[in-house]
C-alpha cells in the first residue's frame, strides 16, 4: 500500500485554516490539503555526555523492512569508551563484552576467537602490554570456518605489538580483517 504524499481531512467540524509551524516537524495547508514534513536542519547541535550514550539515540532507516529504528550511540562505538581487560594466563577466553585485551603473559599464549558473526561488528584489539610477544608469541586462531585476512591464524611476534581484528559478516563473507 502506498500512502499519499499529503493527507486530506474531510470532517464536518471546522479545522484550523491558519497553520503556524516551526522546528523540525512542519505542517502546511494548500487548497484544503495538509502536508507534513520533517526538516533535520531545524535541530540544534548537542554533544551528549559519555555517561548518556546508552540512552541517547539516533534515528535510522531500515530500507529492507521500510521502518525507522532507534540506535543508541553506544552501539555505534562513539566516544572511544572501549572496554579493556587485562589477561595474564593462557588460553585467552573472549567474552561478549571484550573489546581490548591487554596481554601480559610470560609464556606462549593462545586465543581462539569467537565467530565474527557473533561480534555484531564489534572489533577486538589485542595489545602486548607486557612486552612479552617476541619471546612468547600470542597466537590468535579463527573459529567456525572464519579466517583472519585469509589465514586460519595470526601470530603476534613483536614486543608491544597491537592488532585490531574487525569482524566481517555481510551475509556472504564472514571472518576477520586486520585493521
Amino acid at each position: 500500500m502506498t500512502l499519499p504524499p499529503t493527507i486530506r481531512v474531510n470532517a464536518r467540524i471546522s479545522f484550523p485554516s491558519l497553520v503556524n509551524t516551526q522546528g523540525p516537524v512542519t505542517i502546511a495547508k494548500n487548497n484544503g490539503a495538509y502536508s507534513f514534513g520533517f526538516t533535520i536542519t531545524a535541530f540544534g547541535t548537542v554533544n551528549p555526555p559519555v555517561s548518556s550514550y546508552n540512552t541517547t539515540f539516533v534515528l535510522g532507516w531500515d530500507s529492507v523492512n521500510q521502518i525507522f529504528v532507534k540506535i543508541p550511540l553506544s552501539n555505534l562505538g562513539i566516544g572511544n569508551t572501549r572496554v579493556q581487560r587485562s589477561v595474564t594466563a593462557t588460553p585467552i577466553v573472549i567474552v561478549n563484552t571484550d573489546q581490548v585485551i591487554n596481554c601480559n603473559i610470560n609464556v606462549a599464549a593462545a586465543c581462539t576467537l569467537p565467530t565474527a558473526a557473533s561480534r555484531n561488528g564489534t572489533p577486538l584489539t589485542f595489545v602486548d602490554i607486557g612486552a612479552q610477544a617476541t619471546a612468547h608469541n600470542i597466537t590468535l586462531t579463527a573459529s567456525g570456518g572464519d579466517l583472519i585476512n585469509g589465514n586460519a591464524t595470526f601470530v603476534m611476534t613483536a614486543n608491544r605489538q597491537v592488532v585490531t581484528l574487525v569482524p566481517a559478516n555481510d551475509g556472504v563473507n564472514a571472518g576477520w580483517s586486520i585493521e
